[in-house]
């Protein structure tokens, strides 16, 4: 996108609010690089985030409350694991895709767990031009495997 602003979002898991060490009261050493981001950038600081990973991811990628997309605990589906059969709806258009409407490149690194059950719902079927990481929960960066359990199918056997 010519003359768009670069933009760069950073999601985390289990971090809480006091663990980032520019507004940290107890660790200010511990985030050097993503504390001169957040000073040269915009912070959200005021997003109502959920406290499993599937919920968190679908709400800051649709911009829906986490009841609007099916993963809540009065539809019984919460958390995307490496075997679910489910994922977030197609009619969700997520943030990416989005992003792509504008003329953005985008490029998704990390865990995407909102969603693999068919190749519609892979990160690049949602808007990003690239993709590198999982798409499951409970993947370990060592020995590549959901929960470090050889019964889940590992890709690399």
């Amino acid at each position: 996108c010519d003359g768009c602003p670069s933009i760069i979002m950073i999601t985390l898991d289990d971090v809480g609010y006091n663990d980032l060490g520019y507004i940290s009261s107890d660790l200010p050493f511990v985030s050097p690089n993503l504390d001169q981001l957040a000073a040269n950038g915009v912070k959200l600081t005021e997003y109502y985030g959920q406290s499993i990973c599937t919920p968190a991811r679908t709400t800051l990628m649709t911009g829906k409350f986490v009841h609007r997309t099916g993963f809540n605990t009065q539809q019984g589906r919460i958390e995307i694991f490496p075997i679910s059969n489910y994922s977030v709806p197609l009619s969700h258009k997520l943030l990416p895709e989005y992003m792509q409407g504008a003329g953005y490149a985008t490029h998704v690194i990390g865990k995407w767990n909102i969603g693999h059950c068919h190749q519609d719902y892979l990160p690049w079927n949602r808007g990003a031009d690239t993709f590198l990481g999982y798409t499951g929960a409970g993947v370990t960066y060592d020995s590549h495997r959901a929960y470090g359990n050889a019964s889940y199918p590992d890709p690399y056997s």
